[in-house]
């Protein structure tokens, strides 16, 4: 249709620039694209960076709920130790002072058994002798 060489030359001039300008648009929105994704990642590290901190102060404070619930619990061991201690110590004072006492009256017993035997054996040898 368009067979004057100038009305070509301004048909691809025209062409040309509504090329240039989608491609100018393209670069910008590739630039607005990278400048975004820059922001994410930057969003992104400092997120992570947040989250490390965050696991280090929960570890910080677990270590130290740990420490005190050690402490804790070694306290009440010993305190549960001590009373076990003192519990049989007791009661073996009492088995002792129980053995002791079974201990006496067999003692005593035995020497009745032997009073009342050396009084028969003695009965029995003056009855002999007589």
């Amino acid at each position: 249709d368009k067979e004057i060489p100038q009305e070509l030359l301004a048909e691809i001039e025209m062409q040309r620039d509504t090329c240039e300008r989608i491609i100018q648009s393209k670069d910008r929105l590739i630039k607005e694209f990278k400048a975004e994704l820059k922001a994410k990642d930057d969003e992104y590290v400092k997120s992570l960076k947040k989250q490390a901190e965050d696991i280090d102060l929960l570890l910080e404070r677990m270590g130290r709920q740990f420490g005190a619930l050690r402490t804790t619990f070694e306290d009440e061991m010993e305190e549960i130790e001590t009373a076990f201690m003192q519990e049989r110590h007791e009661m073996m004072q009492s088995h002792e002072d129980e053995l002791t006492s079974l201990m006496d009256r067999r003692r005593e017993k035995e020497e009745q058994y032997m009073e009342a035997r050396r009084r028969r054996v003695d009965e029995d040898h003056r009855q002999l002798e007589a």
